[in-house]
């Protein structure tokens, strides 16, 4: 199949069908100069944001003065290192609608599990705060598209959790790539390789004192607690997340797209389980997804792979590679981790190409509080971000419909090729879940 005109990441398409939030509020936020302070607000406290803390620490020019979290433990330990660092103790929530008529917030960052993410982002534009929000972007595909129009229609500025963008070697890895060196790209394989033991199968039972369960269910379906679809877990289950696909391929398949100027892929298939027999999730720990893609360079195939019973890396040569993206080209192969890449050239008389990693999450947080200054689009913009997102949700809806699926760009949907079937309209409605009452996001 050859490429089509105008498909590529460049020139993204705006005529995507979506949804919107039902409106709750709009306010416009305060001007900023180049050394105003940015004030933010935290809606989460929980594990990723010991990293978003710490790269605060060099920021000079930012400072947390809220946080919100239904968990009085996690909202206790973000007031007590804020109030060290600051000075000060930050005004503490378990509503995030109630931080968010703060005035003096100039952004939110959003860090709550993933079925949190549209109406945290989506309240947040409305409210007139910039967001960085955390990957994946979204729940579902129809949600993301909602999140995309909320931040065009209240012009905020959002920065997405995709920070390998920040880091300098992804950043090389892709201009070598774009530059031809490496010659057509046939094949990439993107991998998260694990050996550990299940999560174990505890009963239900009650929350720990000191949370509001429900508020942390929110959107999602109301059912008992229990351990192990809580903290530090949740995201291997479908009501809250998408398992590894979403929550690591996403980081993997935006180098992808951005390396080979493409934005979505043409097709998608998706085998797994869970590998370990006393484990409760419900999305696979041991998986193969395969992604076809049209490119201006040409067609290619993607594949990722997750696997839990054994840490063999792809490429045999590199050590303790748990992750990792390839690159096979004609000219040669570029193996790329958050520590650095290898370029193997196909001439085995010529010597590898080496280049050790650099830091990513204090780049990232910096370049989202210099956009909020000067309005300009961030290193992980929102569009860009939800077509990698997306592109994982589809995998995990081919293995939820056990079938191969075929997508429409412009539309957003999914199909059959050559015609829509009773099967693909069934596919479909994974596109997006209504959310648990009172919380809601409606068609635009």
């Amino acid at each position: 199949m050859k490429f089509q005109a105008g498909l590529s990441r460049r020139t993204l398409m705006q005529t995507a069908a979506g949804l919107a939030a039902a409106p709750v509020f709009t306010r416009a936020s305060r001007a900023l100069g180049a050394n105003d302070r940015v004030t933010l607000g935290f809606i989460g406290c929980g594990g990723i944001t010991k990293a978003h803390f710490e790269a605060l620490a060099e920021i000079k020019d930012a400072e947390v003065v809220a946080a919100c979290d239904v968990d009085e433990k996690r909202l206790g330990e973000m007031l007590e290192k804020s109030a060290t660092r600051y000075g000060r103790r930050p005004e503490s929530f378990s509503d995030f609608r109630k931080l968010l008529e703060r005035k003096d917030i100039d952004a939110v960052v959003v860090a709550s599990p993933d079925h949190w993410h549209g109406i945290h982002l989506i309240t947040a534009c409305e409210a007139g705060k910039d967001v960085y929000v955390e990957k994946p972007l979204s729940f579902s595909v129809a949600e993301g598209r909602a999140m995309v129009r909320a931040t065009e229609r209240h012009k905020r500025v959002v920065q997405v959790g995709t920070q390998q963008r920040s880091n300098q070697i992804y950043k090389d890895a892709i201009d070598y790539i774009r530059s031809g060196k490496l010659g057509r790209v046939s094949e990439v394989q993107t991998w998260n390789v694990y050996n550990a033991a299940g999560m174990g199968a505890p009963p239900d039972g009650d929350p720990p004192a000191g949370v509001d369960y429900d508020a942390w269910l929110g959107p999602a379906p109301k059912r008992r607690f229990n351990p192990k679809r809580f903290h530090g877990s949740w995201r291997y289950f479908r009501d809250y997340g998408g398992g590894f696909v979403t929550d690591w391929n996403t980081h993997h398949q935006d180098i992808v797209h951005l390396a080979l100027d493409t934005f979505s892929p043409r097709s998608v298939f998706m085998e797994g389980f869970v590998a370990n027999s006393d484990d409760i999730r419900d999305m696979p720990d041991t998986a193969k997804v395969t992604f076809a893609y049209d490119a201006p360079q040409g067609e290619f195939i993607s594949t990722y792979t997750v696997r839990r019973a054994n840490a063999r890396p792809a490429d045999f040569d590199m050590k303790h590679a748990d992750h990792g993206i390839a690159f096979f080209g004609k000219q040669g192969t570029l193996v790329i981790t958050r520590s650095g890449f290898t370029i193997y050239p196909e001439n085995s008389k010529e010597t590898p190409i080496v280049q050790a990693g650099t830091t990513e999450m204090q780049p990232h947080f910096r370049n989202f509080v210099d956009c909020i200054k000067s309005r300009k689009t961030p290193t992980s913009d929102i569009e860009g971000v939800h077509r990698a997102t997306l592109a994982n949700h589809i995998a995990n809806i081919s293995w939820l419909t056990n079938r191969k699926l075929f997508w429409n760009a412009k539309s957003e949907t999914l199909f059959s090729n050559p015609g829509l079937t009773q099967a693909d309209k069934d596919a479909n409605k994974w596109l997006f879940r209504e959310p648990r009452k009172p919380w809601r996001v409606t068609r635009a």
